[in-house]
Formats: structure tokens, sequence, C-alpha cells
């Protein structure tokens, strides 16, 4: 009884060990996986929302991922490093815009393409950027046009409301009071 027990426990931390050393394998092919490819620049006045490992598109397809968002004290700017797939050659005016997945959802990095004959290549920067758009203040924009739309609407409808009260009073009648 005691010589099953031991070879149970040897096949369960052998088991274990295996488990071990592949999770390692994987974790090191995924890591060799995401350096691939090369890396670009882009500055911002604003990322709000935008975060690492936050995917880079272009075309509607997945090209890459942001690697490094960093403060640039200098320039009072974002500094965002994305790493694209090595198979992707942007024409060095192509702009990179941070956009929302929805309204509540996260941020990621958008490529447009230019027309520029010449490429961008590894460590170069983006000239054309379009920085997040910050949800509340968008929403916010929103309810105060709602508002003013609201606040015309009433005042329409006052102005309609007394101009029958006007044109009921002939001209030259007397009012309240009056001989």
């Amino acid at each position: 009884m005691r010589r099953d027990r031991a070879t149970v426990e040897g096949i369960a931390g052998a088991a274990t060990i295996a488990a071990l050393i592949g999770l390692f394998a994987f974790a090191y092919t995924v890591d060799a996986r995401s350096n691939s490819g090369y890396a670009l620049i882009a500055r911002y006045r604003s990322v709000d929302g935008l975060t690492e490992t936050a995917p880079v598109w272009l075309a509607g397809m997945r090209v890459g991922s942001v690697e490094k968002i960093t403060f640039d004290p200098e320039s009072q700017e974002a500094v965002v490093r994305f790493r694209i797939d090595k198979n992707i050659a942007l024409p060095n005016d192509s702009s990179a815009a941070i956009m929302s997945q929805g309204l509540l959802g996260g941020k990621y990095v958008m490529l447009a393409p230019g027309g520029s004959p010449d490429r961008l290549a590894a460590g170069d920067e983006f000239q054309y950027v379009q920085n997040s758009v910050i949800m509340e203040q968008v929403l916010q924009l929103i309810v105060r046009g709602a508002e003013k739309r609201a606040e015309a609407r009433k005042a329409e409808k006052s102005k309609t409301e007394a101009a029958p009260a006007e044109r009921a009073q002939p001209a030259g009648a007397a009012g309240p009071g009056k001989p």
C-alpha cells in the first residue's frame, strides 16, 4: 500500500513539473511574438483611458499593441510607443488616433495610412495624431445642446401663445380701466 501511494505521488509531482515547464514555454513564446515587428512613437496632449497593451488597428484588423506610455516633461505631452506587425509598411504621412470602443469601452489606437511613397521605419514618430476624446466632455456637449434646444422651443412656444392674445384686442380699443 505504501508503494502505491508513493507511485501516485511521484506521478502527480512529475505531472506538475511538466505542466510548469509547458507554462514557461508558452509564456516565452507569447513574449517572443509580442516583441516581433517594429516600434513606432506618437505624441499626444491627451491619452485619457489608453492603457499599455491596448490594441492598434489598421483597416479593421489588429496589427499591434501599445507597449509603453510615458510623459515628456519638456513638451508636456504623453509619448506612446507601440509595436506594429513587421509585415505592415505605413506611409510616413500616416496618422494615429486614439479612439473609444463604444460609450463604455476601452481605448485603442487607430492607424490611417497616408499617401506618401516614403515609409515609416522602426523608431519613427507620427507627425499626424488625434488626441483621446474624453467621453464625459462629449456627453456634456450633448446635454448642453439639448438644453439650448429646449429653451429655444420654450421661448418660441411662449411667443406663439402671446400672439393670439394681442390679435384678439382691436387696434385703438381701450384697455382695462380706460374709457
